[in-house]
């Protein structure tokens, strides 16, 4: 990465910009344990407080709705009940709203947005619901607690994507299951 740095430094001199001598350039690599910052968190959190704001927020639910149907299908395809389940990145409910009492008994749905969870439509009646305002980057919930993680579209927002993972991990109980979609 330093030797990548400098030849950038040796490019720009190369340029003949005015003022390029008085330029300082640092370059250090990124410690293996820090993520990378491609997304402004609290600005997503932001957009999405704004959107579910809007009067026609409805109108644009579509395709999130038709995935988040899809990944509660896959739910099914799992013949058990569990106990306790995870809609990490809820948004509106779109995969809330289908589930039922059959195959999860207390869910909990997660968001940055405290909107769009006021918004989620819950599932069907009989299933426990507990929602939380919770970034997708540090999740608070005891090791080997949860049965279930679904998420639908909203991973791909997270700049930690291997540690959300990890945490993912660390939650699900040995015979936990995680389904999501991207």
């Amino acid at each position: 990465m330093l030797s990548s740095c400098k030849k950038y430094v040796q490019f720009l001199c190369s340029l003949h910009v005015k003022n390029i001598s008085n330029s300082t350039h640092h370059c250090f690599p990124l410690k293996p344990e820090s993520p990378m910052n491609v997304f402004d968190r609290k600005a997503k959190s932001k957009q999405k407080e704004r959107a579910g704001g809007m009067p026609d927020v409805e109108v644009y639910d579509y395709l999130k709705s038709e995935i988040g149907y899809r990944l509660s299908d896959r739910v099914l395809d799992v013949k058990r009940t569990f106990k306790c389940a995870l809609d990490l990145g809820c948004s509106r409910g779109y995969v809330s709203k289908h589930i039922i009492a059959d195959s999860v008994e207390k869910l909990i749905m997660c968001d940055t947005s405290p909107t769009y969870l006021s918004q989620a439509s819950p599932p069907e009646e009989g299933v426990v619901v507990e929602r939380l305002v919770v970034d997708e980057e540090d999740l608070p919930f005891e090791s080997d607690s949860l049965d279930l993680v679904i998420s639908n579209l909203s991973l791909h927002w997270v700049n930690d994507l291997p540690g959300t993972f990890s945490q993912i991990m660390r939650v699900l109980k040995n015979d936990g299951v995680f389904m999501a979609s991207v």
